[in-house]
């Protein structure tokens, strides 16, 4: 079975390609709104932890420390059983927390304080919907199960899918374990029953892809990884330069 997920990597397109893809996206009547940041954000989040981790179970992989939302020892080691050492793309997302992110990015396009907040508030929901379940409806609580990276596709959402190959126990249930996400109030998250897949963030570059040609300047405000430092980005509208991020040595933001 597999469970496609859309990931922020999406195209790496210019300002005028990214404004297209958008206009279509809005003609198909899809409410691609982005909640200042946070629906992309934990869409990627969720690309991370599924391709590190290998597995999707937020109230087991992360926990709440300080008022923010941390990696698990137990996330950790899975992490490097797959070859991600120390989880570098989960642990940058979650990174994002940090108030230094403020001061470098537009808050109107993403707030690290608001996303903290948020993601407090995510695990706690979804720690209590598993209790639900397990009271009152435990045919539907999720199992063990374990998520390999296929590639990507698209199916017409907000943006391109990342699928993974799923196995374990009660692999339809993992749609339960979308709360953390965002679920259904996340546009960037479309689980389809049919073929158990999730559509995340159409922005391309939380989780690692976009590249800049010649001639053109990657649509993104943020990027993890720095291969694009010193290149033309195009964010909010406004054109600049990918920068390297005082939060994170992982990270680019696009400075005007």
């Amino acid at each position: 079975m597999v469970v496609g997920m859309a990931g922020a990597v999406g195209c790496a397109a210019d300002a005028q390609e990214e404004e297209s893809f958008t206009t279509a996206a809005l003609e198909q009547g899809l409410d691609c709104h982005t909640n200042n940041g946070i629906h992309p954000m934990k869409a990627a989040l969720a690309v991370a932890m599924a391709t590190e981790i290998g597995r999707l179970d937020p109230v087991n992989d992360l926990f709440v420390a300080n008022d923010f939302v941390k990696l698990s020892d137990q996330a950790r080691a899975l992490c490097s059983s797959r070859g991600f050492e120390s989880c570098p793309n989960t642990e940058a997302i979650l990174g994002m927390q940090n108030a230094l992110v403020n001061q470098e990015v537009d808050q109107s396009v993403f707030n690290a304080t608001s996303f903290r907040h948020d993601l407090v508030a995510s695990f706690d929901r979804q720690r209590n919907h598993e209790r639900n379940l397990e009271m009152n409806d435990p045919s539907r609580v999720p199992g063990p199960h374990e998520l390999w990276a296929l590639g990507t596709s698209d199916y017409g959402a907000c943006g391109i899918h990342y699928d993974f190959q799923a196995s374990g126990e009660r692999i339809d249930n993992i749609v339960e374990r979308m709360e953390f996400f965002g679920g259904h109030n996340n546009p960037f998250i479309d689980y389809r029953s049919t073929s158990d897949t999730v559509s995340i963030d159409p922005t391309p570059t939380m989780n690692g892809g976009g590249s800049s040609g010649s001639n053109a300047c990657t649509y993104g405000c943020m990027v993890y990884g720095t291969a694009l430092r010193g290149k033309c980005c195009a964010c909010n509208g406004r054109y600049g330069i990918f920068s390297l991020a005082s939060w994170d040595r992982t990270m680019l933001y696009c400075a005007y």
